[in-house]
């Protein structure tokens, strides 16, 4: 019995041996996943596997076979089966999670807020248009200048002694108001010999041509003529002039009254009584101030033209008054490196004042048609494209790419929409937030 035993117990031990080296080669073909989770059960196992093999052995001397040790085998292969089963379905199941997330990336294309929420963050939704006939606008300081065609400076003709003044600084005066009176000792010559010669003129044309013959006809006409025309040179008026050749002139000769070219205000009246001037000095400037000049200043672009006619608004202070650019200097100046645009305004209420600066804004006409939106509708897309966020539904808002040619008016000239789409003008950074939040990316880059 004894021997029996022995020999038993040397079969039992090549059996462990044989299995223990299949399951090793099981572990390093199919369960390298599992290596640390069954590393940590090794000790545990073997210690459970010595207690069976002893009770085994047991068995095996009543029963005579190896039936345990067959079903443990069968059973590990069962388990590595199902192992691998569920590898495969972990890996199905992640695929599908990715596929569903994809579905959830294209489906964040439009964003969806109800009538509360836009409100809440100050969304504000408004149709476009094509608009034509836009003027753009441009801005320029300027200038009131006096209107120097409406302007005269009045300045003694020939030596003159300053006998009275008849207007004072600031005065406006009408067309031939008398202004100052002066004594020349050359206007004492020309009015002695107008009379004279408007005497003989008178005598000559009574008698007639046939009378007095031609040579004299055309010899005192042509005196007449010639002194008047010295009187009124000097400086002494049609009416003055009319009154000394009828004889009603009560003055002393070499007096004379210099009266006002044209209505006007004055401006500026350097002389003092009793001044002796020298030809040219000037008297006073006289200015008509029913309409002024505005000399706005440009910076030089190549190619721009400014042309005759533009209209323009100019702002002084509070007051915004419309004006009418009247001439455009091609000449760059050489102090300030502007040039100049001068344009005509109205001033008949006499509100403005030559000297005063002003703001200038040109309207320059857009000869194409365009669509304008604010600053506040436009966003950067994840790649760097200019956007705006369209209400494709009540509600629902896509994003939508353009392209920006320029700034007309504060606004900014786009293309890529069509007239009459719905587009977000205020609110644009929150939707953009939402759209951020949702990870959509609309090129899907």
């Amino acid at each position: 019995m004894k021997q029996l035993n022995l020999l038993l117990i040397a079969a039992l031990t090549f059996s462990m041996s044989v299995t223990a080296g299949e399951h090793k080669h099981q572990e390093e073909a199919g369960h390298e996943a599992h290596e640390h989770h069954e590393g940590g059960e090794v000790a545990v196992s073997q210690t459970v596997d010595e207690h069976e093999m002893h009770d085994d052995l047991e068995e095996r001397e009543s029963k005579g076979g190896h039936e345990g040790l067959d079903d443990h085998e069968g059973h590990d292969d069962e388990e590595g089966h199902e192992g691998h089963e569920d590898d495969r379905h972990d890996d199905h199941g992640e695929e599908q999670a990715e596929h569903g997330g994809h579905e959830d990336h294209n489906e964040a294309a439009l964003i969806e807020m109800n009538a509360k929420q836009k409100q809440l963050a100050g969304v504000v939704v408004s149709e476009v248009h094509v608009q034509n006939g836009v003027n753009k606008t441009l801005y320029a300081p300027g200038e009131l200048v006096n209107n120097l065609y409406k302007t005269t400076m009045v300045v003694a003709l020939s030596e003159a002694r300053v006998l009275s003044r008849q207007v004072i600084l600031g005065q406006e005066v009408s067309k031939g108001e008398p202004l100052v009176t002066l004594y020349s000792e050359r206007m004492s010559s020309a009015q002695s010999a107008l009379k004279i010669s408007a005497q003989e003129w008178l005598r000559v044309k009574s008698l007639g041509l046939k009378v007095v013959g031609r040579k004299r006809y055309t010899t005192a006409r042509v005196d007449y003529e010639h002194n008047r025309a010295e009187v009124l040179a000097l400086g002494m008026s049609e009416k003055d002039t009319s009154l000394l050749t009828e004889g009603k002139w009560s003055k002393p000769l070499g007096q004379y009254v210099v009266a006002a070219p044209h209505a006007g205000t004055v401006i500026a009246d350097d002389f003092q009584q009793g001044e002796l001037l020298a030809a040219g000095g000037p008297l006073l400037t006289l200015v008509n101030e029913d309409e002024l000049w505005v000399e706005a200043r440009l910076a030089p672009q190549v190619g721009q033209k400014i042309p005759a006619g533009t209209q323009a608004n100019v702002k002084v202070g509070d007051l915004t008054l419309a004006a009418t650019v009247v001439q455009e200097n091609h000449v760059i100046e050489e102090n300030t490196r502007t040039r100049k645009v001068r344009l005509a305004i109205n001033n008949k209420e006499h509100l403005l004042h030559a000297g005063m600066f002003v703001d200038v804004y040109l309207k320059l006409p857009i000869n194409k048609s365009v669509i304008l939106l604010p600053e506040s509708a436009l966003m950067r897309s994840s790649d760097g494209d200019w956007v705006v966020f369209v209400e494709e539904e009540a509600g629902k808002f896509e994003q939508k790419e353009i392209e920006i040619q320029g700034v007309i008016n504060g606004k900014r000239s786009i293309q890529g929409l069509e007239s009459g789409e719905r587009v977000v003008t205020e609110g644009a950074f929150f939707v953009a937030s939402e759209l951020a939040k949702g990870g959509f990316d609309p090129h899907n880059h």
